[in-house]
């Protein structure tokens, strides 16, 4: 249902593109605005919202069908614009500008979500913004994935400085005696460490290859005993850093 119309003068700037759209992007919500040649040197404007489900998304594809929109602008707002561009991407026939929020803000400043709608539709009627570089689907799906990785080795980087601080707090000088903490021999140590009831002595017989070299060192290190809740606080550390 359109919920808004105009007719007005046109403006006497030079128009690249008749016929476009503006979309002020919400978490639930989409204020479209659409703007036609109405003849006579005027300017027709249509308001609409639209929620952001799939029905809402297919009716928006549909609407701006229905008035012969081929350009649409919205700004890049958080990761709201995300499934909006891919529900017209979809529906085919549209050309999507992906306009910066800095970048339509420097221009005018605006205070509804009409004049948003309207500000963006206005600016890609003119050609007064530059398209952000959206890649293919197939370079998003990788870099959703790289991006997810880095995230994962940066929580495990930081759950194994907590639980290298946890030692240190407690006295255990582990990290000095051994290069990798987290290597087979120090995760056989830590897990007694977490079990309790072993001597240092037992748990520097856990060292590995080269690491036997080092056992009077290990049982220096171990030589404190941890108490029950820095134990439990060990053991979801270590899970956390070997996720």
């Amino acid at each position: 249902m359109t919920i808004r119309v105009e007719v007005e003068e046109a403006p006497s700037a030079a128009v690249e593109r008749q016929c476009c759209a503006g979309l002020d992007v919400h978490r639930s919500m989409i204020v479209v605005c659409v703007t036609l040649p109405a003849g006579g040197g005027r300017l027709k404007k249509v308001w609409n919202e639209f929620r952001t489900i799939s029905a809402g998304l297919k009716q928006l594809a549909a609407w701006l069908s229905e008035h012969g929109v081929p350009h649409v602008a919205m700004e890049a707002t958080g990761v709201y614009w995300m499934a909006v561009y891919g529900a017209l991407e979809r529906a085919g026939g549209f050309e999507l500008t992906v306009v910066n929020p800095h970048h339509a803000k420097a221009l005018r400043k605006r205070k509804t979500d009409i004049k948003d709608a309207e500000w963006l539709a206005y600016l890609v009627r003119h050609d007064l913004v530059k398209k952000s570089f959206v890649p293919a689907r197939p370079f998003l799906d990788l870099r959703d994935l790289t991006r997810y990785r880095r995230t994962l080795v940066e929580t495990q980087a930081s759950e194994r400085r907590r639980l290298i601080k946890l030692l240190e707090i407690a006295g255990i000088k582990l990290a000095e005696v051994l290069s990798d903490v987290f290597g087979v021999s120090g995760r056989a140590i830590l897990c007694a460490l977490i079990a309790g009831g072993q001597s240092a002595l037992d748990m520097a017989t856990l060292a590995r290859g080269q690491l036997r070299r080092k056992r009077p060192q290990i049982i220096d290190a171990l030589s404190i005993e941890l108490d029950e809740h820095r134990r439990r606080l060990l053991a979801l550390q270590l899970d956390a850093a070997a996720a």
